[in-house]
């Protein structure tokens, strides 16, 4: 395996002693070495002790790295926005108009924290607008987005083969009615696990390129493939 015992092991004390302090009913941390793909840790939480398994639950049971899905929220942001730039939809000294909440079809969504009405780019990702990213991701056609989300990897399987993982859900974009783009562009409406969501990261940190994540050494995978430019990822990245 490429699991590291010592990071595995403080990835499962750690998460254990957040989850209880915050009386989380469930969790799952990630370790992914930028580069190569390799998982450094997995841990779930609650565990259970293998050496004892008739004693567990289903529930203490289930690989949460790979198997739970769940709305990322506001962690999808950047992504959209380095979808945009490489697009040459957006630039990155750009300012937009947002108000604190806006109404899309029948829903409307509100930004938390206060922030004046024109945000800078790095402005709307500092104060996680969601207002501001709605009005940004117009700039991309349905299917445009859907792509770019699907580029990262969302909706889509791992290429692991050396244990069960899931998908997520990332909705077919012509099922989508006017509140679903901007939901995605939030997080909301699509689903992923955290495996997923840090090899998608591992992208803007390894220079726009997405390494496939791997649990055993030598096993075989599709190679890497470039997402985004090195300028864009950079610049999302900073």
């Amino acid at each position: 395996l490429t699991i590291d015992p010592s990071l595995q092991a403080a990835a499962e004390t750690n998460l254990k002693r957040v989850a209880e302090k915050n009386q989380a009913a469930d969790g799952m941390a990630v370790i992914l070495e930028v580069g190569t793909g390799r998982i450094l840790a997995a841990a779930s939480y609650p565990s259970f002790d293998p050496n004892h398994w008739r004693q567990a639950s289903p529930q203490d049971m289930i690989d949460r790295p790979f198997a739970q899905e769940y709305e990322p929220g506001s962690v999808m942001k950047p992504f959209v926005v380095a979808g945009l730039i490489q697009d040459g939809l957006l630039s990155p000294d750009a300012t937009v108009h947002a108000p604190m909440s806006v109404h899309v079809g029948d829903k409307t969504f509100h930004d938390v924290e206060w922030h004046p009405s024109t945000l800078s780019i790095p402005d709307v990702l500092r104060y996680s607008s969601n207002v501001g990213m709605i009005a940004l991701t117009w700039r991309f056609t349905p299917k445009q987005l859907h792509d770019w989300l699907a580029r990262y990897g969302f909706g889509q399987p791992l290429d692991l083969n050396s244990i069960y993982s899931t998908s997520g859900l990332l909705n077919p974009w012509q099922n989508w009615v006017p509140q679903d783009q901007a939901s995605n562009t939030i997080g909301q409406n699509v689903s992923t696990t955290a495996v997923q969501l840090a090899a998608a990261y591992s992208i803007l940190a390894h220079g726009g390129v997405y390494v496939p994540p791997r649990l055993v050494e030598g096993e075989t995978l599709p190679p890497p493939h470039r997402v985004l430019s090195q300028r864009v990822a950079d610049t999302v990245f900073k």
